[in-house]
């Protein structure tokens, strides 16, 4: 059986079981794309989040001032009169940090070459640890066959979860010999989150335009919370 084939037939089958859920992988980009296969890792790690108010308190204090005044009246007498001032204070309680989502590209571009002259596939990542979402991608056609390999791989690198609107969605920008070609969509709409230093493997596959050079850069949406 042809091996692009043979990948297709399996993904059909795939399903990843995540946090005792049912999870089923599917491609987005038509029947040319496959999701092969898809992990979660999740740390054990437990996380206190402590819930305050962004809301600015007003304190008032009241300060009462007795002041004797002598009033000239018909009798002579001497009165006293009492003044009130109040003040105000405003206490400023510290706001917990706002959700907001972002559109993080993959960390590398992954490059390699069908057809005559291959080689290598191409691949450098800058792996920074302050860098809170790592996105790796790496594609290539190691069979020479006309069908591209595309793993990704997704890292947590926060003390908090990190959410991903409506579910996780990837999409691949493809170049073919320096031109854009197509974009290659996976969804996975029950994938929500990624847990404080959790991480995810996805591997999947998609067909090739023809000979020549392809250079592959992800992007998704995320959620900082």
């Amino acid at each position: 059986m042809h091996r692009g084939l043979r990948l297709l037939a399996a993904a059909a089958a795939l399903t990843v079981v995540l946090d005792g859920a049912l999870l089923v992988s599917r491609g987005g980009e038509g029947d040319d794309t496959a999701v092969l296969g898809a992990s979660v890792e999740r740390t054990t790690t437990t996380v206190q989040r402590t819930t305050t108010s962004s809301a600015a308190v007003p304190l008032v204090v009241a300060d009462t001032t007795t002041s004797s005044v002598p009033i000239l009246a018909e009798t002579g007498a001497t009165t006293s009169t009492t003044a009130a001032r109040a003040t105000t204070t405003t206490t400023t309680v510290a706001s917990a940090p706002s959700s907001r989502q972002v559109t993080e590209r993959s960390d590398n571009t992954a490059s390699f070459t069908y057809g005559p002259g291959s080689g290598t596939p191409i691949s450098v990542v800058d792996n920074d640890p302050a860098d809170p979402f790592r996105f790796v991608v790496s594609a290539q056609d190691a069979n020479q066959d006309g069908t591209a390999e595309l793993k990704t791989e997704l890292a947590n690198q926060t003390q908090r979860d990190i959410g991903f609107p409506g579910g996780l969605v990837l999409r691949f920008n493809v170049a073919h010999d320096g031109e854009f070609w197509r974009t290659v969509e996976l969804r996975f709409p029950d994938l929500q989150a990624l847990p404080a230093r959790g991480s995810l493997e996805i591997e999947s596959a998609f067909q090739l335009a023809g000979p020549g050079r392809y250079d592959v850069v992800g992007e998704t949406v995320v959620e900082y919370r």
